[in-house]
C-alpha cells in the first residue's frame, strides 16, 4: 500500500464528525451527470468542469461531493456500482448538508448551498452548514443517509493536479472504467507518481492499482 492508499484508509478508519475534513472521513465525488464528458466538447476530461454552452454549464462552480467513513460509510447512489475520485482534504468547500441537500436547485450566487442550517443542528433539513459547521452536519447526520458536500470546484480545477488524491470504484464491474480515468489523469499530469486506483467495499478503500 503506497502513502496515498494508507492516508485515504486512515481517514476512513478513524473518521468522526469534525471540522477539519481529514478528520472527518475521506472527501469523495461520485461520477454522476455532471462528470465529461456527456454532453461536453471532444477533449474534455472526466475531471474538468462542465464547458461554456453546455447543457451543464450553469452547474460549473460547484462539485456536490461526500464525506464518507467507517462510521459515515453511505455513499450518494449506495454501492451500486458507481466510482468517482478522491478529493484531497485541502478543497475548499461551500457548505455541507447532513442529507441530500439539492445543490443543483440551488446554484447560482450561493453555490449550491441552501438557506443557513440552525447552528445548533436543532433543524437541519431543507438548510446546509457553512464550512465551520462540518462537525455539526455530520453529527445529526442519519445513520442510513449520505451527506452532501458541496466543494468549490473552480478552485479544485485551479489546484489540480494536487487537489484530486485518486479514483475509487465500488464494483468489479466498474473497475475497468475507473482504471481508464486513473490512466488518463497520470498521462495528463506525468509529473504525479502516486495516484491510486481504489475499491471501496464495507472494509474501506483497498488498493488495487
Amino acid at each position: 500500500m503506497n502513502l496515498v492508499s494508507s492516508r485515504v484508509q486512515h481517514w476512513w478508519a478513524t473518521g468522526r464528525p469534525s471540522n477539519s475534513i481529514s478528520d472527518a472521513g475521506v472527501l469523495v465525488r461520485v461520477f454522476d451527470a455532471l462528470t465529461p464528458p456527456r454532453g461536453q466538447p471532444k477533449g474534455t476530461l472526466p475531471w474538468d468542469p462542465c464547458q461554456p454552452h453546455t447543457w451543464c454549464e450553469k452547474f460549473n462552480a460547484a462539485w456536490p461531493s461526500s464525506i464518507v467513513s467507517k462510521h459515515k460509510p453511505v455513499l450518494y447512489g449506495g454501492m451500486d456500482g458507481r466510482g468517482g475520485f478522491v478529493l484531497a482534504p485541502t478543497n475548499r468547500i461551500f457548505c455541507a448538508s447532513p442529507g441530500d441537500g439539492n445543490s443543483m436547485g440551488h446554484m447560482g450566487p450561493s453555490h449550491g448551498c441552501q438557506r443557513p442550517c440552525d447552528p445548533s443542528g436543532a433543524r437541519a433539513f431543507d438548510c446546509s452548514f457553512p464550512p465551520e459547521g462540518l462537525e455539526t452536519c455530520l453529527r445529526v447526520q442519519g445513520s442510513t443517509k449520505y451527506n452532501e458536500i458541496v466543494v468549490d470546484a473552480k478552485r479544485l480545477h485551479a489546484e489540480l493536479p494536487h487537489s484530486l488524491l485518486g479514483v475509487f470504484f465500488t464494483e468489479p464491474s466498474t473497475e475497468g472504467g475507473a482504471r481508464m480515468t486513473r490512466n488518463l489523469f497520470l498521462r495528463k499530469y506525468k509529473e504525479v507518481k502516486d495516484f491510486p486506483l481504489l475499491r471501496l467495499t464495507a472494509k474501506g478503500f483497498q488498493d488495487v492499482t
